[in-house]
């Protein structure tokens, strides 16, 4: 019984900083943070959740890169859509890159995409926006490419790295992917239709 109550204890606790912040007493969710023995992903995303809605948006930033440094967790969707819109209204378009960078890495760019655009775009970055998706893009699909067997790019890989071939410049890349996808027996009926629409 002991074990069970004590399995909860996070989930009640990461329920409270949640409740707290959206009811405007981030103080409150604050301490029953920072008095957390165990804080995993949910209790971050929580607490930064909670300061950047009622408009603590430095400390949200500040509290991010501690997760990230200092705990070594790595964000995921709810993290990524949380900060962009602070990165955004601070003009932290360097952070934003970063979190658009950990992004890639993990897989989670269509997932985000709309978040990423109105965070590029509030901070006058469109055209970058677009130029560094693909550039990381091609990038990450090279690293794969180079670390052997275990690391080959899938249907999966190549499918998230076409939409960086919209732009007419990168007929060339969208042939290589092609190629490769060919090679590879990728062109099943989904891939096959990706490579139509583009």
């Amino acid at each position: 019984m002991a074990s069970s109550a004590s399995r909860e204890r996070p989930f009640t606790r990461d329920c409270e900083i949640g409740q707290n912040g959206k009811c405007g007493v981030v103080d409150k969710a604050m301490k029953v943070f920072d008095f957390m023995p165990e804080k995993n992903l949910v209790s971050w995303n929580s607490m930064i959740c909670a300061l950047s809605v009622n408009g603590f948006s430095r400390e949200s930033l500040d509290l991010l890169m501690d997760m990230l440094e200092d705990e070594g967790l790595l964000p995921d969707v709810v993290t990524v859509v949380t900060i962009l819109p602070v990165c955004a209204g601070e003009a932290e378009v360097d952070t934003g890159m970063g979190i658009h960078g950990f992004a890639v890495k993990l897989g989670l760019s269509e997932e985000v995409k709309n978040a990423l655009v109105d965070m590029y775009s509030k901070c006058g970055y469109l055209n970058e926006a677009h130029m560094k998706y693909v550039t990381e893009a091609f990038n990450l699909l090279q690293e794969m490419q180079n670390q052997g067997e275990e690391m080959k790019a899938d249907e999966v890989t190549i499918l998230n790295v076409l939409p960086a071939c919209l732009d007419k410049l990168k007929l060339g890349s969208l042939k290589e992917l092609h190629s490769y996808s060919s090679r590879h027996c990728f062109l099943y009926e989904e891939s096959s239709n990706a490579f139509i629409l583009f």
